[in-house]
């Protein structure tokens, strides 16, 4: 992530909106974030299963989905109140996914995106987040270019460029 220009929050709020699939790995996942600071805003199905697993507020927070109402995850993320978004796509075979949901879905992710903040889609790049975190908490890290590591290939690189342009 801090690769790509992206750097992960250290605090603040993780928007959370899961898969039915998903749900069971959201609650350890929900509890690892926890543990370090977050709180957690979750749609309706995941604050439930949240909630139903012992998780409760302050820590978590619901939040409406665009069709539900307002406030809602939109204006959440107008108020720049999320710094990390997880959000695992609904199946689209699924018949209980109306095109309204996956609309919304899809509006709540170019949002998400627009703030430049983090979006993970998928429940293993979440726990690689949190695990990354955790990291930062003990640990300094610092980013490179890979041509810092392997300089080799940068000098091999920096000779290929300059033999093309001698040659025109």
């Amino acid at each position: 992530e801090e690769a790509a220009g992206y750097s992960l929050p250290r605090s603040g709020c993780v928007f959370l909106s899961v898969n039915d699939q998903d749900k069971e790995a959201a609650v350890t996942l929900a509890q690892d974030f926890v543990d370090l600071g977050f709180t957690i805003l979750a749609t309706r199905g995941t604050y439930t299963a949240l909630v139903s697993a012992g998780l409760n507020p302050p820590d978590v927070a619901l939040v409406l989905k665009t069709h539900e109402g307002r406030p809602n995850v939109l204006d959440a993320i107008k108020n720049d109140e999320i710094q990390l978004f997880i959000s695992t796509a609904s199946r689209t075979a699924d018949a209980t996914v109306s095109s309204k949901m996956l609309s919304d879905a899809r509006a709540v992710r170019r949002a998400a995106l627009s703030t430049k903040r983090p979006v993970v889609t998928t429940i293993a790049a979440a726990r690689a987040v949190a695990q990354a975190l955790r990291t930062l908490q003990t640990q300094s890290v610092d980013v490179m270019a890979m041509q810092d590591y392997h300089p080799q290939y940068a000098r091999k690189q920096k000779e290929e460029v300059a033999a093309g342009s001698a040659g025109e």
